[in-house]
């Protein structure tokens, strides 16, 4: 333990989240904790700046590899978020490196040593007003930085798959080598790309789940055809529920224009029953869900 920086977290776990404080009382910051964030487990604070790292343990780690739980890392990232907002904490850490608390160099404050659960730590971060409001994850995955560049990628690439695979039928390989080009191609455009083998993870992820488990790429290009009119039907459906009404259009009001099946002036009759066969299509269409 002879170098001042080691690495908070393997790979594949986020068992602690770390804060990076560039203020010169970062440590009066993370020690002011009543009622604004939860206690911090570790403070590694430089003597000469004042800069610190604050630690918190989480007591089930969060897995980050294509096995675990997507709900659980965007609410560590959320945790993550609320944290740097109680302290002041620097955005752009990715929290992949952290000073070496048994360094001469760093002043180490041990505060305790019991982990808390995500829960804990979002409720003490909700109740004093500092976990990120809705909509936060969608624009942050505009900038993504640290663990979040993970599941931006993951989401934007299964888009991607979902269309795809009708370029690729009956050649697995060809469409896996094409997930992973747009993998690398994202990837390219983050301020700290990912690593080689994270993205090797994230491109099989996708495609093998698509190979071995889609009943799109199953059953050929004519489940892909029907499944993509259902859709198309349903997106004209719900434009037309909220258009105005106006001469001609789809609300089926009192005015004049349009179809109706009760002879009133109008645009098509709302609630439109369906049939047996875009029924079974869109339930089809609900199983392409990337789990």
């Amino acid at each position: 333990m002879t170098r001042m920086h080691v690495e908070l977290n393997p790979k594949p776990l986020w068992g602690m989240i770390g804060i990076d404080g560039d203020q010169a009382d970062t440590v009066l910051r993370a020690l002011s904790y009543i009622d604004n964030h939860p206690v911090p487990n570790v403070i590694i604070e430089n003597p000469v700046n004042g800069h610190a790292h604050c630690i918190w343990c989480v007591k089930v780690p969060i897995k980050i590899t294509n096995y675990g739980s997507r709900r659980s890392l965007r609410y560590g990232l959320s945790i993550e978020h609320g944290l740097q907002t109680a302290i002041g904490g620097d955005r752009n850490y990715t929290g992949r490196l952290v000073k070496n608390p048994f360094h001469p160099r760093w002043l180490t404050h041990w505060m305790h040593d019991t982990p808390a659960t995500l829960t804990t730590l979002g409720g003490i971060l909700g109740d004093a007003g500092h976990m990120p409001g809705r909509g936060w994850h969608a624009q942050r995955r505009r900038e993504p930085v640290g663990y979040s560049r993970n599941e931006t990628l993951f989401h934007m690439v299964r888009h991607f798959a979902y269309r795809e695979m009708r370029h690729h039928w009956g050649d697995p390989e060809g469409y896996r080598a094409a997930v992973a080009k747009h993998v690398a191609i994202l990837n390219a455009d983050f301020p700290i790309p990912l690593g080689g083998n994270e993205l090797g993870h994230i491109s099989r992820s996708i495609s093998d789940w698509t190979i071995n488990y889609s009943r799109m790429w199953n059953d050929g290009p004519a489940a892909y055809d029907a499944a993509f009119s259902a859709i198309q039907a349903a997106r004209g459906r719900k434009g037309g529920r909220a258009s105005s009404g106006r001469n001609g259009g789809l609300v089926g009001d009192s005015r004049p224009g349009g179809l109706t099946s009760d002879g009133r002036p109008g645009g098509l009759v709302r609630g439109m029953a369906l049939t047996l066969e875009q029924r079974r299509t869109l339930s089809l269409i609900q199983g392409e869900v990337f789990k």
